[in-house]
């Protein structure tokens, strides 16, 4: 009796509320994200775009989706204070994220992704579906803003990571995923 109450449990499947990806300076990994917007009816001010870096691809179409930049992620009137036992990685400020560990101070960094946090559970929480689209795959990392999500919260989630083999990643290792998209052009190349 407790066996089959226990494969009951583990057979529970749970339908994805968020859905968290990359994007990539390729025209077919913007489609996969559109493909995602419109195949789970996610509003715009649903889509929610962590943007790093200036330049977007030429082909994305920042009508459709909310963007938040590091700058509005970095500016605030207040400094954060860092509890003794926070849920915070020195090793993904310092490792991960390394380009940011020499201009930005932990705090800083961890407050960064605490605004995230603040943004993204609220919408996680409503009724809706949210689509979280960053530039930097390094934000799939479990040590980032998903650390504030409850366990079940964390379930809701459906992590899919865009990789371009055309110029390899350059992450150490690569975050896990749920779904791992792999973009490669194999014209005047041999077949893999």
């Amino acid at each position: 009796m407790k066996l089959f109450h226990l494969f009951g449990f583990l057979t529970t499947i749970t339908t994805p509320r968020l859905f968290f990806t990359n994007v990539l300076p390729r025209k077919d990994s913007v489609s996969a994200v559109v493909a995602i917007q419109q195949k789970y009816h996610i509003r715009p001010d649903h889509s929610i775009l962590l943007r790093e870096e200036h330049a977007l691809p030429p082909f994305l179409d920042t009508t459709s989706l909310r963007q938040v930049t590091m700058e509005q992620l970095l500016t605030g009137d207040h400094k954060f204070i860092m509890p003794p036992f926070h849920v915070y990685s020195r090793f993904h400020h310092d490792y991960l994220y390394g380009r940011y560990a020499s201009i930005l101070p932990y705090p800083d960094y961890c407050g960064a992704e605490e605004k995230v946090a603040q943004m993204v559970v609220p919408l996680l929480r409503g009724s809706e579906p949210v689509l979280l689209i960053v530039q930097r795959p390094e934000w799939l990392y479990d040590e980032s803003w998903m650390s504030f999500l409850t366990s079940t919260e964390k379930q809701l989630i459906d992590t899919t990571l865009m990789v371009d083999l055309d110029v390899g990643p350059s992450l150490p290792i690569l975050p896990r995923a749920q779904h791992i998209l792999l973009f490669w052009n194999p014209i005047g190349r041999p077949i893999m």
